[in-house]
């Protein structure tokens, strides 16, 4: 697999098929293997690029603390040293985190945004608490001794309550750096400030996905993401976070992102792209176009995404 220097960061990556490039940005205590479904249904069509976070996976962890601001940064200067100027962005939790601000920074880099199980607002008081006191157990005891409540948080019970699939994601939790994830990364999405409010300057097509049985991320929360951006349209996911996988641990970071269906978040992926073509060929004009763009914009409330979690 091939890596990319970005500054003082080495990034751990895959690039698989030819098209519109896709960038697919994981969320925490995961990494690239969180979208190999996706990667494998739409490499015919697009150029599927999915990254490891710092710290995550083959990544290296960086000497520094990072804001979502600074990963936005990281991630636009990645793609170039790539030889990518634009890219669709889909991210989940942290990864929708970092796309917001790469919308926001980095608009030239930005074809279109699918935002799954994430958040534009700052973590509430409460819940800073209650990570902080997961990232000291984890750093005091290790990824292992909490691997099996930390999967309970991430994923749903509805995907959880197949004990092959639950073991699968307490390997993988079990696996995490405790200082680059448990650490630095923790606090970057627990330090995160609010973007809520600049939302309406972005103009690129997006999707937001948000899993009705999501804990870290409740609908409420990631509904809210909608509210600044008059483009986007939101809807929930009965059993947790936006479906990835099906039997396979595909997703995390709350609810049940990765956990049950590939078809929603392949769709979300592809939808944006989609409308993003269509509204060009509506700049040139054309009936046909303009029936198009309606079309691939309008989301189905419930989407068709119904079910998963983490």
């Amino acid at each position: 697999m091939p890596t990319a220097t970005v500054r003082d960061a080495t990034f751990y990556y895959i690039d698989e098929g030819a098209g519109d490039p896709v960038l697919f940005i994981h969320g925490l205590t995961w990494d690239h293997t969180l979208w190999e479904n996706q990667v494998a249904a739409l490499r015919d069509d697009y150029r599927c690029i999915a990254v490891d976070l710092i710290g995550h996976g083959q990544t290296p962890d960086v000497d520094h603390e990072y804001s979502f601001f600074d990963l936005a940064d990281y991630m636009a200067a990645f793609l170039h040293s790539i030889g990518v100027p634009s890219a669709h962005i889909v991210g989940l939790s942290m990864g929708g985190m970092t796309a917001m601000p790469m919308a926001l920074e980095h608009p030239h880099s930005v074809r279109s945004l699918a935002l799954l199980d994430t958040d534009a607002q700052p973590e509430s008081a409460e819940k800073v608490a209650a990570y902080g006191q997961l990232g000291q157990a984890v750093l005091a005891m290790g990824w292992q001794a909490v691997a099996e409540p930390v999967a309970n948080m991430l994923f749903g019970a509805p995907y959880l309550s197949d004990p092959a699939s639950k073991a699968a994601v307490v390997e993988k939790l079990a696996a995490n750096d405790m200082e680059a994830v448990a650490g630095r990364a923790l606090r970057t999405v627990t330090n995160r400030v609010d973007v809520l409010d600049r939302l309406g300057i972005i103009s690129v097509p997006t999707t937001v996905i948000v899993g009705e049985l999501d804990i870290a991320t409740t609908p409420d929360r990631a509904g809210g993401d909608r509210g600044g951006h008059p483009g986007r349209e939101t809807g929930a996911h009965p059993r947790g976070r936006a479906p990835l996988a099906p039997g396979k641990p595909r997703g995390r970071d709350g609810g049940a992102a990765g956990a049950s269906r590939p078809g929603g978040v392949r769709e979300a992926a592809a939808r944006a792209p989609r409308a993003r073509r269509a509204r060009q060929q509506d700049e040139h004009g054309g009936t046909e176009a303009r029936r198009d763009q309606r079309r691939d914009i309008s989301v189905p409330r419930r989407l068709c995404v119904r079910r998963s979690s983490a």
